[in-house]
């Protein structure tokens, strides 16, 4: 409105002021408008131009050339300060920061060498707010788990407490040290996770057995190994039957068999049988105990023969030992051929002192404890009976003397041996000496001659199973899978069950050397 109209109209000056008062603040209100449109122009200008600083060198997501990199940033744009964190997680300044600086670029040294993946997040402060963008590198070298340095591996160990030490491996972050009887085993030690570089295992046996470490790593998040062998302190012994003392008669029926621990034993079986290494009496199986209790034992004053076992560096080693019998008071005892020997062929002449009180004998010979299968005597008074035909394959046979004594028959039992020979089952495939075709083979064998059982051993020496134990079987074959392929040397032992006792052959072989 112009200011001459505005006089012009200034009698009817009320209408005229707030006519123009309208217009105005109309006006007003425009220009409001577009002053708050301009500031939000300039703002949102303001913003789009801010950019936080970029990593260019080493470029993001490349492998680092070592454990010094200086690492270079563009400057943004309104970044006024920065900040460079290096470390193992994302966000993490494990490894390094720069704290708030100026500059556009900083050196950093000591990085890993390990291959793991290190991250890093450059911060920028742009108009007073930090901000951040993260990138990903992998480190130099090549990740490898610690190596044992000392004892030396193969060494033997100069006491049962023994300070292991390692080296810190290449991106490893954590250890783990097991020492055990097996591959594998942390049955002696184990240290549990650790960041240190040492650990001292107290107890550890001192038998001359061997004992395997294993020193874990964990590498770039994932656990790894090494393996070891070690001799273990001191010289093996084999455990000793201390009671009843051996070659003493037994008192019962019942006894109470104690034995020493040995020097690096690790497990017992104790056999009790009418032959040299038979167990038709009695097998403990494989124990820790260092006595057992028999009862059911024969009581005819015939020779017990005993079998200790001790499982010494993974390998089954035994002494024997001989007993007699109890013998009831008053019966009458064999006197020939002695309890526990040879016939010298299929008619053979028995004789025995006669009992306190007796007065009625009769002898039975058979092919199992109280059988008459082979001979019967017949009641009598005489001491002596002659019997023939008898077996001459080399199998036990078995005498039960009965004695008439005051209204009662009582008896003693004894074991001989048949004359002549059994023969053990034997290898035919792979023949023995050669080197196995892999780590699967099938092994053949002949039955023997009254043989009624097998079982098939494989090991790192004579007498273990190791690698693999068929079990007891009636078969002439057995597939062994999983065995070594390392050129070494593996034993075999053919097991064979005749007449009643364990006998075996052992054979050699080479390991393949191609998995």
């Amino acid at each position: 409105m112009s200011a001459s109209r505005w006089i012009s109209h200034s009698s009817d000056s009320h209408l005229s002021i707030r006519q123009f008062g309208g217009d105005f603040f109309q006006l007003l209100r425009q220009v409001a408008k577009h002053c708050l449109l301009t500031m939000v122009f300039v703002f949102c200008a303001g913003s789009a131009f801010a950019q936080s600083a970029t990593l260019t060198s080493p470029t993001p997501e490349t492998v680092l050339s070592g454990p010094s990199i200086t690492f270079v940033w563009t400057a943004g744009n309104g970044a006024t300060a920065y900040q460079l964190w290096l470390g193992s997680g994302v966000g993490s300044a494990h490894y390094y920061s720069s704290g708030q600086i100026t500059g556009l670029s900083t050196t950093v040294s000591g990085l890993p060498t390990g291959g793991q993946t290190i991250y890093a997040r450059l911060w920028s402060l742009v108009s007073g707010i930090w901000q951040f963008t993260d990138y990903t590198y992998t480190a130099s070298g090549t990740p490898a788990p610690a190596v044992l340095i000392t004892p030396s591996s193969g060494s033997v160990l100069t006491s049962s407490n023994v300070a292991f030490n390692w080296s810190a491996g290449n991106g490893a972050s954590l250890y783990n040290l097991w020492l055990g009887s097996g591959v594998g085993s942390y049955r002696y030690y184990s240290s549990g996770q650790t960041t240190g570089l040492t650990a001292t295992a107290t107890g550890l046996p001192m038998g001359g057995q061997t004992i395997y470490a294993r020193l874990w790593s964990l590498v770039n998040g994932t656990w790894e190994f090494n393996d070891y062998t070690y001799t273990a302190s001191g010289t093996p012994s084999l455990s000793v039957l201390t009671s009843p003392t051996p070659a003493t008669q037994l008192t019962a029926t019942t006894a109470t068999f104690s034995w020493t621990s040995g020097n690096g034993v690790f497990a017992y079986n104790l056999w009790l049988g009418p032959g040299i290494g038979s167990y038709q009496y009695y097998a403990s199986g494989q124990t820790n105990a260092l006595s057992t209790t028999v009862s059911g034992l024969p009581s005819g004053g015939e020779k017990i023969y005993a079998r200790l076992w001790s499982l010494v560096n993974q390998t089954w080693e035994y002494n024997d030992y001989t007993y007699t019998a109890y013998a009831p008071v008053g019966s009458a005892v064999m006197n020939t051929p002695i309890p526990g020997t040879q016939f010298s062929g299929p008619t053979v002449t028995f004789a025995w002192t006669p009992g306190a009180n007796a007065s009625g004998y009769n002898l039975w010979l058979g092919s199992g404890v109280g059988s008459s299968r082979y001979f019967i005597s017949g009641q009598g008074t005489g001491l002596t009976a002659t019997a023939t035909g008898l077996p001459t394959d080399g199998q036990p046979i078995y005498a039960r003397l009965w004695s008439y004594v005051n209204g009662n028959w009582i008896f003693n039992d004894y074991t001989y041996t048949a004359a002549g020979s059994a023969v053990l089952a034997a290898i035919t495939s792979p023949a023995a000496g050669s080197t196995l075709p892999g780590s699967t083979v099938t092994f053949s064998w002949t039955t023997g001659t009254d043989a009624t059982s097998y079982n098939l051993w494989l090991g790192s020496g004579p007498g273990s199973f190791r690698y693999y134990s068929s079990g007891q079987t009636t078969g002439v074959t057995a597939t062994a899978t999983g065995l070594p392929t390392g050129g070494q040397t593996i034993y075999a032992r053919l097991w064979s069950l005749i007449n009643g006792t364990w006998q075996y052959t052992d054979y050699i072989y080479t390991a393949s050397s191609t998995p």
